[in-house]
């Protein structure tokens, strides 16, 4: 499978190093004794980015871009006019065309403070940037914790639509099972992100019951 990951550069117009970058493939649907979809791949320093991905199987995959700098995030995956991100990869055989990856290295961020009911400053509270829409894709949900003085940063968020929630007690990864999240959806805070900006919020924790 061929691939091209374009390095872009970073705001401050520096090239950023993605030697760390890793191309991963997860089968779908994860079905226990089929094989996986492959090992991390680790792009050669081609100049225009592109590089093979070597032994890939047939069948469906997920596709998912890995060890991106804090500040960056996926725009875009694209075989040919199959949108990769959103419909996943169909691979029936060695494709002639390229995965092409575009990547933004100014993604945006959201700061601010975690209260309780009281209207006090929360120490560890989990704080996520759910997206109001492709919530299918796991790369677009951002974590923190807030610290001592209830503030929390969430880094590397794609532009868009969000809802901010933060939890007094959660299990991991709860908030993309759709109906957890539906729950909970009046509680989060809304907010539209901008490539670049600092967005701030004051989010209300849902406490453990």
């Amino acid at each position: 499978l061929s691939v091209r990951v374009p390095v872009p550069s970073a705001a401050d117009g520096s090239e950023p190093d993605l030697s760390l970058l890793r191309v991963t493939l997860e089968r779908q649907p994860n079905v226990v004794g089929m094989p996986p979809g492959g090992a991390s791949f680790s792009p050669p320093p081609d100049a225009d980015g592109s590089f093979v991905l070597q032994g890939v199987p047939v069948g469906d995959f997920q596709a998912s871009i890995r060890a991106l700098p804090p500040d960056a995030y996926v725009k875009s995956m694209r075989l040919g006019a199959a949108d990769v991100l959103d419909d996943g990869l169909h691979l029936s055989g060695t494709p002639r065309e390229t995965l092409e990856v575009v990547i933004v290295m100014n993604a945006g961020a959201v700061t601010g403070t975690v209260m309780n009911a009281r209207q006090e400053p929360l120490e560890n509270a989990v704080v996520v940037a759910v997206p109001d829409a492709d919530r299918h894709r796991a790369d677009l949900y951002k974590r923190a914790t807030s610290d001592g003085s209830g503030r929390f940063s969430v880094r590397g968020v794609a532009a868009g639509p969000y809802r901010v929630f933060a939890w007094e007690v959660v299990e991991e990864g709860a908030w993309q099972d759709p109906d957890f999240i539906r729950a909970s959806e009046n509680r989060g805070t809304a907010v539209r992100v901008r490539d670049g900006a600092d967005e701030n919020v004051q989010v209300t924790v849902i406490e453990a019951r």
